[in-house]
């Protein structure tokens, strides 16, 4: 059996921490962009979410 655990937190950062944040996940979401554009598009693959996160 396993057991799940879910903890909720709030941060207070600061405001150079909000915009380092912010910078870190538009380029996240930048690169997978990009990685998606690639994979599925270029390729014609057609792959499962499940697969494509592996």
């Amino acid at each position: 059996m396993q057991l799940i655990f879910n903890l909720k937190v709030q941060l207070f950062p600061t405001e150079q921490q909000a915009q380092c944040f912010q910078e870190c996940t538009s380029e996240y979401q930048r690169l997978c962009d990009i990685v998606s554009d690639w994979f599925y598009y270029k390729h014609h693959l057609k792959a499962s979410r499940k697969e494509f996160n592996s």
